[in-house]
C-alpha cells in the first residue's frame, strides 16, 4: 500500500503534515478535467462515518438559498454546488504528485451524491491540477466558478493565496504548506499546519523511552539528545522547516552536532554525507525531504557500516516505498515515523474502515493513503458545515466558513487524533511508528486501540520564535 507523501521534488515542498503521492495515476492539467457524477440516489446510502453522522443526504427543512450578497452564494444553484480541489499530479518532475487528494475527493463526492448531496443539491466537483507551477492560474479559474475549494493542497500555495482570499473563496484544504496560505483568513484547516505552535509529542515520547531503557539503542539519554543531526533540501522553504524543527528539538534538550543542506534534486554521491554524519557522532537524525533521497543516504550509511542510533522522520515517511527501500539497511538503527493518524495496518478503527470502504467502492484501483485520509477529513468538515448552514436556509460562503471555523474538536470520526480548527491547534497527541521488516508498527504505544494508544504529553506545544511570515488577509495584497 503506497504512502508516498513526498515533501519535496525539484523546486518545491509540501510541509510537515502533508503532501504528495505517486500511484502512477495522473490527470489532465486543465481546470475542468473531472466532474463528479451528480446522481442523487439515496437508496442504501451511508449514514455514518466512524463516530460521525454522515453529513450528506436529505434533511428536515432548509433548501432555500439566502438573499443578499450574490458573492456569498456564488457557485450554488438548484442544480448543485460547484466545488474545486487543487493538487499537483501533472507535475512533469514527478507525474502523479498528490494524486491521492484527487482520488479521495472523487470518492467522497460520489458517496455524498449517492446519499443525496447536501440536502438534495449534488456536489459538482472540478479537479484543478496546479502541476506545481500553475497554481495561480488554477486559482483564477476556481474564482470564476467555485463556491469553495475543498480537500486538496498545492505545493506552491503561497503563489495564489492572496487571489483566493480576495475572491471570497472558502478554502477547507487537506493540507496547507506555507504560512502565507495556512494563516490566510479564508482558510479552515481540519488539521492545522500551525508553524508557530508546534506539537512536541514525538520528542517527549522518545525522551521518555530513552530515560526508561535507552529506547532499544543501548545508549543513555544524553548520548542521544546531545548528538543530533539534521539535513534539508537547499530551498528556502525546506530551510525554514529545518529551522523551526531544530528550534523545537533544541527546546526539548537536543543539541545539534551536524547540520547540512543537500541538493534539492538529489545527490550523485551520498557517501560524503554519510561519512560526515558518522564523523560528527550523530545518534539522532532528522531529514527534511522525500523518501527516495533518505533511502539513498541510508544505503550510503549501510555501506559505510555506520548509522545513527535513531532516525526519526515526519509523517510523510509513512510510505511503503520507504519501508521497502530501507529493508535490511542499518539493522541496529531504531527507525521511527511520527503521525497523528491511526495507521491502516493497526485496524480496529471504524473511521479508517469507512474511508477504505468509500475508496474501494468508488475508486477500487486507487491506493488508500494517509494523504487521502487528510483529504477525506477536509471533505467531512466542509459537508458537515454546509449541511448545518442549509438546515438554516443559509447555505452561503460566510456561514460555511463560520460554522467550520467554530468547530473546536475534530477527528473526522476517528481518522486522526483530535485537532481544533477553531483554536488553530494541531493535535496534542500522537503516535510513533517503527519501520521494520517492511512494516509500520506502533512503537511502544500506550495501548493497542485508538482509545488508549496515543501519547499525550503534559506540555504538548512549543511556541516557535522564528519569523516565517504571516497569512494573507482579504484586500491585503
Amino acid at each position: 500500500m503506497k504512502r508516498w507523501v513526498v515533501v519535496l521534488v525539484a523546486c518545491s515542498l509540501a510541509l510537515v503534515a502533508a503532501c504528495s503521492g505517486d500511484d502512477g495515476r495522473s490527470s489532465d492539467s486543465s481546470s475542468d478535467d473531472t466532474s463528479s457524477d451528480t446522481g442523487d440516489d439515496s437508496g442504501g446510502a451511508r449514514t455514518e462515518f466512524g463516530s460521525l453522522d454522515f453529513p450528506c443526504g436529505p434533511q428536515d427543512g432548509g433548501g432555500e438559498l439566502p438573499a443578499g450578497d450574490p458573492e456569498d452564494t456564488f457557485g450554488i444553484s438548484d442544480a448543485g454546488i460547484k466545488v474545486g480541489t487543487f493538487s499537483d499530479p501533472g507535475f512533469e518532475g514527478l507525474p502523479g504528485l498528490n494524486q491521492e487528494m484527487f482520488d479521495a475527493s472523487e470518492a467522497f463526492v460520489a458517496e455524498c451524491n449517492e446519499a443525496g448531496g447536501i440536502n438534495g443539491r449534488p456536489i459538482d466537483l472540478t479537479l484543478r491540477d496546479a502541476a506545481v507551477l500553475q497554481y495561480a492560474p488554477r486559482v483564477e479559474e476556481a474564482c470564476g466558478s467555485d463556491f469553495a475549494v475543498v480537500g486538496g493542497g498545492a505545493v506552491l500555495d503561497d503563489s495564489g493565496a492572496q487571489a483566493l482570499t480576495d475572491c471570497g473563496m472558502v478554502s477547507v484544504p487537506g493540507y496547507a504548506v506555507t504560512v502565507t496560505a495556512s494563516y490566510a483568513d479564508n482558510v479552515v484547516q481540519p488539521l492545522p499546519n500551525v508553524v508557530y505552535t508546534q506539537p512536541t509529542y514525538h520528542l517527549q515520547k522518545l525522551i521518555e523511552e530513552l530515560d526508561a531503557d535507552g529506547a532499544g539503542t543501548g545508549l543513555e539519554t544524553d548520548d542521544v539528545i546531545k548528538k543530533a543531526g539534521i539535513m534539508w533540501g537547499d530551498l528556502q522553504t525546506t530551510a525554514d522547516v529545518a529551522e523551526w524543527s531544530k528550534e523545537v528539538a533544541e527546546a526539548q534538550g537536543f543539541e545539534f552536532v551536524y547540520e547540512a543542506p543537500y541538493n534539492i534534486n538529489g545527490e550523485a554521491n551520498w557517501a560524503p554525507f554519510a561519512q560526515a554524519i558518522a564523523d560528527a557522532g550523530v545518534e539522532w537524525f532528522y531529514f527534511v525531504g522525500s523518501p527516495p533521497f533518505l533511502i539513498q543516504l541510508q544505503e550510503a550509511m549501510d555501506q559505510l557500516g555506520s548509522a545513527p542510533a535513531i532516525i526519526m522522520q515526519e509523517t510523510n515517511f509513512y510510505d511503503e516505498e520507504y519501508s521497502i527501500g530501507i529493508q535490511g539497511l542499518n539493522p541496529d538503527t531504531v527507525q521511527l515515523v511520527r503521525t497523528v493518524f491511526w495507521p491502516i495496518e493497526a485496524g480496529g478503527n471504524p473511521a479508517i474502515d469507512a474511508y477504505l470502504e468509500v475508496m474501494e467502492k468508488h475508486l477500487p484501483d486507487a491506493e488508500p493513503a494517509q494523504l487521502g485520509m487528510q483529504s477525506m477529513s477536509a471533505w467531512l468538515l466542509f459537508a458537515q458545515a454546509a449541511a448545518e448552514c442549509d438546515r438554516n436556509n443559509d447555505l452561503s460562503r460566510s456561514c460555511v466558513y463560520d460554522t467550520a471555523k467554530a468547530v473546536d474538536s475534530w477527528d473526522a470520526g476517528g481518522i486522526h487524533d483530535d485537532a481544533s480548527p477553531a483554536d488553530f491547534l494541531a493535535p496534542e497527541c500522537g503516535l510513533l511508528l517503527e519501520v521494520a521488516d517492511n512494516e509500520f508498527n506502533l512503537w511502544r504505544a500506550e495501548g493497542e486501540t485508538p482509545d488508549d494508544a496515543y501519547y499525550c504529553p503534559d506540555e504538548p506545544y512549543f511556541d516557535v520564535t522564528g519569523d516565517f511570515g504571516e497569512g494573507v488577509t482579504r484586500g491585503g495584497g
